[in-house]
This record gives structure tokens, C-alpha cells and sequence, in this order.
């Protein structure tokens, strides 16, 4: 319930900040789901990724809040015109997140269903794939709207130490969906311990 209400809620919501945590809702509805299965490796590191991905976005909406006193999304149409890395980065994070091939996400979330498809379970895994559709239509409008628009665009300035550690977990969530290896060996390691 709590995946399929986190992902509605998001879809339905205007506010940037509401977004990303009814998607939180969602994500730890699916960490429940797996650690509930036993994959115990998987949901650590499920919930590892999008702890780090989530902390990352928040920290850019809410810096963008203290300057512009607003999170909806109707207001800050082409915030990333003008912060280009900084863009990249939040799109980078949100593409993991989604679970695209090239990205950290895209391991885990085929691990998960990999596991719970060799389980024998059918009903979890179509409604994870269900959550991620309905997941990267609400993201990819939202990154729609931040990159592009005819209007002004917002001006906001993100300090170096923010744009440095957006970019640097982006780049992570890029070298460990290119180079998927220590990333499975990571997975089966907590899997086999705990």
C-alpha cells in the first residue's frame, strides 16, 4: 500500500519537496518489501542509495527554497538554465533513482527483482516496475520543468561546497552502474553476513 499511496501522492503533488519525499514513502515501501523477503544485502544497499541520492536532491531544493522562498514547481521552471552542473548532477541522481541502466539504482533495483523473481514471486516485482513507471513519469516532468522554460528563470547560486558533493554522488552513482562489480560483490557480502 505504502508504495503504490507514496507514488500516487507524488505524482499528484506540486511542490518539489512533497515530490521527493512521497517518493521517499515509496522507496521505503519497496526496502520493507525486500527486507521482509530476507535480501537483506539488497535492502541495505537499496536503502544506502537512496538515503545518499535523497539527501543530495533535498539539499538542492532546500537550498533553492532559502533563496527563492518556494517549492512549486509552476516557480521554479528553468532553475537549471543557469546551473548547468548542478543540473546534471540532480538529473543524474534522479535517473539512479529511477533505475536506468548506466546508474548505481539500475544494479540494485535488477538485483531486487532478480532475487524476487528466482524467489518465485511475480505480484512484487510487476508492482515495483508498476512504482518505477509511475516514478519516472512524475521525475522526468519535474526535470522537464527545471531545465527548460520560456519565462525568466530563477536565479539562484549554489555555493561550491554543495555543487562539489552533488557532483561527487553523482559520479558515484555513474562509476558503480558502469562498473558493476564491486557493487554486486558489496551486495553479496551484507547478503552473506547478516
Amino acid at each position: 500500500f505504502s508504495i503504490i499511496a507514496g507514488e500516487a501522492m507524488a505524482y499528484s503533488s506540486t511542490k518539489v519537496r512533497e515530490i521527493l519525499l512521497f517518493s521517499s514513502v515509496a522507496q521505503a515501501g519497496i526496502a520493507v518489501l525486500v527486507f521482509v523477503n530476507g535480501f537483506t544485502g539488497l535492502a541495505f544497499m537499496f536503502v544506502a542509495l537512496n538515503a545518499t541520492s535523497k539527501v543530495a536532491l533535498f539539499l538542492i531544493v532546500n537550498h533553492t527554497v532559502g533563496k527563492l522562498g518556494t517549492d512549486e514547481v509552476k516557480d521554479l521552471k528553468g532553475l537549471f538554465v543557469n546551473n548547468k552542473v548542478v543540473g546534471a548532477a540532480f538529473t543524474v541522481i534522479i535517473l539512479s533513482l529511477l533505475g536506468l541502466p548506466m546508474f548505481a539504482g539500475f544494479v540494485v533495483k535488477m538485483g531486487i527483482l532478480e532475487q524476487l523473481f528466482l524467489n518465485g514471486s511475480y505480484f512484487f516485482p510487476a508492482l515495483i516496475l508498476l512504482s518505477s513507471v509511475i516514478e519516472g513519469v512524475y521525475f522526468i516532468k519535474l526535470l522537464v520543468k527545471l531545465w527548460y522554460t520560456k519565462h525568466d528563470v530563477p536565479s539562484v547560486k549554489f555555493e561550491l561546497p554543495l555543487a562539489y558533493l552533488v557532483v561527487v554522488i553523482a559520479v558515484i552513482l555513474v562509476v558503480f552502474g558502469l562498473w558493476m562489480e564491486p557493487l554486486q560483490e558489496q551486495i553479496a557480502l551484507l547478503g552473506g553476513i547478516l
